[in-house]
Parts: structure tokens; C-alpha cells; sequence
């Protein structure tokens, strides 16, 4: 039986190992991604808090002003 050149085509792209170069893109990569979700989450709970104080707390704040400005 002959080989057949696209057998051994697919079976060394789908059992060659990963060398350092690869492990360390790879490493970079999810280290990237970790810094960036982090940012993102950060911003995300950054604008509900501000959110949260212009709708919710925000005018307590002023009535409480305003009481104290009457005495």
C-alpha cells in the first residue's frame, strides 16, 4: 500500500507538540486577555457605581443640602 501524502500531512499537524515559542505566545496571550477582562470589569462596575450615585443617592444628597442650607 502506498502512503498517502495527505495522511501524513494531517497526522503531523494534529500531533506536533507545542515548543517554548509557542507556550510562551500562548502564555502572552491568556496574560493579555486576563489584563483586558480586568480593565473591561473594572470600567463595567466603575459606570454602575456612578449609576447608582446619580439616580439612587444623588438626591438624598441634595435634599440633605438643601436642608441644611434652611438651618
Amino acid at each position: 500500500m502506498t502512503d498517502d501524502p495527505m495522511r501524513a500531512f494531517l497526522e503531523e499537524a494534529t500531533t506536533t507538540n507545542a515548543t517554548g515559542g509557542d507556550v510562551r505566545r500562548a502564555l502572552g496571550l491568556v496574560s493579555l486577555l486576563s489584563v483586558v477582562t480586568t480593565s473591561v470589569a473594572a470600567v463595567t462596575a466603575a459606570i454602575i457605581a456612578l449609576v447608582v450615585f446619580l439616580f439612587v443617592l444623588s438626591p438624598f444628597a441634595f435634599l440633605l443640602g438643601f436642608g441644611l442650607m434652611l438651618g
